[in-house]
C-alpha cells in the first residue's frame, strides 16, 4: 500500500518537482500546503502518514508547524526538507520532533529512501546532516564507555522500537529502559532519540 504524504513548501515550482519525484506507486500525495498554517489544516483534513516539511515559510514556520502537528498527532512522521544545512536549523527541527532531515539538493532516490525509512519507524539523516547535527569535528570524536546493555538498547532504538517494545526484548521494565536511555544521552551529550542514534553511528558504537 502506498505511503500517504502531504508536501509543504512555499515555492510552487519546487512542489511541482517534488511531486514528480514522489508521486509513484509507493507514495500517494494527498495534498500540498504553502505555509505552516495550511500544513496544519491539511493534516487535520487528510490525516497523512508522513509530512514532508519545509522550514522557512511565510506566516508560520515549518518548525512551529511541526511542533503543533505532533502535539495533536504524535504518530505522524515529519521529514524536514530544506535548503539550509546550518546546525541551528537542523537542531531546531529535530527538537521539534522531526524524524528526518534532508537537503533540497538530495537526489530522487534519497527522497524515496528517507520516506521508506521513517514510515517503518526508523530515523533518517543524510550523511551531510549527520555531521552538522552532531556539531563536532571527526578528529575530536572518541567512543564513549557504553555498557553492552546500553549498546543493545541503542541498537533497538535505531530500529525504531519504543521503550515498551525494548523492555519486552530485553526482559526489563520500561522504567529501566528509560533510565538506560537517560544515561546514554548523558554519555553521548545529546537530547533526543534521533541525535542519539546519529551520534552512536558516527562514533561507530552501532552499525550504520
Amino acid at each position: 500500500m502506498a505511503v500517504k504524504i502531504i508536501l509543504v513548501d512555499d515555492h510552487p515550482l519546487f512542489l511541482k518537482g517534488l511531486r514528480a519525484i514522489l508521486d509513484t506507486e509507493e507514495v500517494e500525495i494527498l495534498a500540498e500546503a504553502n505555509d505552516g498554517f495550511e500544513a496544519i489544516e491539511m493534516v487535520k483534513k487528510y490525516n497523512p502518514e508522513v509530512v514532508v516539511m519545509d522550514i522557512n515559510m511565510p506566516n508560520f514556520s515549518g518548525i512551529d508547524a511541526t511542533k503543533q502537528i505532533l502535539a495533536e498527532n504524535p504518530e505522524i512522521k515529519v521529514l524536514a526538507l530544506s535548503m539550509h544545512s546550518g546546525k541551528q536549523y537542523v537542531k531546531s527541527m529535530l527538537d521539534a520532533g522531526a524524524v528526518g532531515y534532508l537537503l533540497k539538493d538530495s537526489g530522487p532516490d534519497e527522497f524515496l529512501t528517507a520516506i521508506k525509512k521513517v514510515i517503518k519507524g526508523d530515523m533518517y539523516l543524510s550523511s551531510a546532516i549527520t555531521s552538522i547535527a552532531l556539531g563536532r569535528d571527526e578528529s575530536q570524536i572518541k567512543p564513549p564507555p557504553l555498557s553492552l546493555r546500553e549498546i543493545e538498547i541503542l541498537e533497538y532504538v535505531a530500529e525504531g522500537l519504543r521503550n515498551k517494545e525494548i523492555a519486552t526484548k530485553t526482559f526489563v521494565s520500561s522504567e529501566t529502559v528509560k533510565k538506560h536511555l537517560y544515561n546514554i544521552s548523558k554519555k553521548l551529550d545529546v537530547s533526543n532519540r534521533i541525535n542519539l542514534v546519529a551520534k552512536a553511528k558516527e562514533l561507530g558504537v552501532i552499525d550504520g
